[in-house]
């Protein structure tokens, strides 16, 4: 029986730990598993989505016969509720059961939302997901506009949805020079002015 490989996170980590096992184990089973139903995508690249939602198509890195293509296996809306080092297994939702010779945690990371005053205000979101960059995108434009908005109508994005513009936020740093802190004080003070 072939060595098994699963992979726990189908973004780009996933998939060049996926492109790596396949090459290093050119016989192995290589088993992708992702929570997110939608093929992997591009999520650096989700803020694309705001102002023109027909976009999602072209932030999925490749498309599904591309993993056919090369032979591994992309489980799609498949979450792991528990990882059993000892038995070499994963219990998946649903109950069915995925062994492993081989496991590779490629899972991401989470969107942290700065606990500063107004953070937990209704209407304050992150993108994290496709679902996510959709659904503020539906919220910021109503759906009875009939053209993608221009760029000064993105630009309105954030006071359509109720959100704050830089002029009317609250300060988030009570550092009164941001550079310098960042940068310290001699680099700093030049972009402080």
């Amino acid at each position: 029986m072939p060595l098994t490989i699963v992979i726990l996170g189908a973004g780009a980590a996933g998939l060049a730990a996926a492109e790596a096992a396949r090459a290093q184990e050119p016989g192995c089973r290589v088993v992708l598993l992702s929570e997110d139903a939608r093929l992997p995508y591009y999520r650096t690249r989700l803020c694309e989505l705001l102002g023109d939602p027909s976009r999602a198509e072209l932030l999925t890195i490749h498309p599904r016969e591309w993993y056919e293509a090369r032979g591994l296996e992309l489980r799609l809306g498949c979450r792991v509720l528990r990882l059993r080092p000892d038995a070499r297994a994963l219990d998946i939702e649903g109950g069915a059961t995925l062994n492993y010779d081989r496991l590779i945690l490629c899972s991401g990371s989470a969107p942290i939302i700065p606990q500063v005053p107004g953070s937990d205000l209704d209407g304050v979101e992150s993108i994290w997901t496709m679902d996510d960059a959709l659904r503020v995108e539906k919220r910021a434009w109503p759906p009875a506009r009939t053209s993608p908005p221009s760029s000064r109508d993105r630009m309105a994005a954030p006071r359509a949805c109720g959100w704050r513009t830089a002029a009317s936020s609250p300060r988030i740093s009570s550092f009164s020079a941001p550079w310098r802190r960042a940068a310290g004080t001699a680099c700093g003070a030049s972009r402080d002015r």
